[in-house]
Formats: C-alpha cells, structure tokens, sequence
C-alpha cells in the first residue's frame, strides 16, 4: 500500500484499530507542529492488530522533504532513555538513514 501527500507534505494516513487506552480519541485532531498546521486523521498503533511491530509506509510518489515531524505515543514504559523504536528512511538512491525512538528524548507516555 502507498500513502498520499497532502499539499502541505503530511502523510495522509487511513484509520487504524486502537487499544482502550485510547478510547477517548476523536479523530480528527488539529495540531501545530512548530509552525506547521496538521490535522490528524489517522494513525497506527504497534504492534499492529495482527501482530506486526513494524510499518512501512510507501509513499504514492517521490518527495522532497527538509524534516520528519513524527508525532508517537509510548503506553506502558517508563525507562527514560531506552530505545523505542527506530525511523529508517530509504531515499531515491535506495540509501536508508536510521533515527532513533528513545523513551523520554524522541517520545514520552
């Protein structure tokens, strides 16, 4: 599956299936990001419904971009500085640069 771009270069994601922990979120959700108007429509949650602790999001079509806003969530873990997760982003060149998800650096709970 591939995503979209908006106009302003926010990933348009689908709905995704959430845990009760969540049950008070009502999307869509307005955010200002450093300047930078989003509104949220969709999200994922990991691991997944099935199971999966990874996603790949393709995009429908190449694209510049100068910065990753990444808006995450930890539920469960409060180990500040523990590595979370990680971003990989392949370039056009199939090059991949790997960003760190530290617990209480680049997300908190």
């Amino acid at each position: 599956m591939s995503y979209a771009l908006l106009e302003n270069g926010q990933l348009l994601l689908p709905p995704s299936i959430y845990g009760v922990e969540f049950q008070d979120l009502k999307l869509p959700v307005t955010a200002d990001i450093d300047g930078v108007p989003l509104r949220i429509i969709g999200a994922f949650a990991l691991p997944s419904s099935d199971g999966s602790s990874q996603i790949a999001l393709r995009l429908t079509r190449p694209a510049f971009a100068s910065r990753l806003i990444l808006l995450t969530n930890i539920v469960g873990l409060n180990q500040s500085g523990s590595s979370v997760g990680e971003v990989r982003i392949q370039n056009r060149s199939g090059a991949v640069n790997k960003f760190p998800l530290r617990m209480n650096r680049e997300t908190t709970s």
